[in-house]
């Protein structure tokens, strides 16, 4: 899945619950898929209370009796507004 997280610093957070979710992967590992994920409400959220500095993180996990090929990750972009 994917994570984000919004501070007042430019430190990452160490506490879990700061941290949303803001994509649950789907695995296929025979084709490459492209996705678009809208987080503008994320920024308004963020930018309301205050916060200047995001991270992102990418988590893979796997149960006991589940091991696939992975992720590839690739063409990371964020694209903002004018004005913010």
């Amino acid at each position: 899945f994917i994570q984000m997280a919004f501070t007042y610093t430019d430190t990452p957070p160490t506490a879990e619950s700061d941290w949303i979710k803001v994509k649950t992967c789907d695995y296929d590992d025979t084709n490459w898929t492209g996705d678009v994920l809208q987080l503008t409400s994320y920024f308004d959220q963020a930018i309301a209370d205050g916060k200047s500095y995001y991270f992102v993180r990418f988590v893979l996990s796997s149960g006991p009796w589940a091991e696939k090929g992975g992720w590839n990750i690739d063409n990371v972009g964020f694209y903002g507004r004018n004005g913010i």
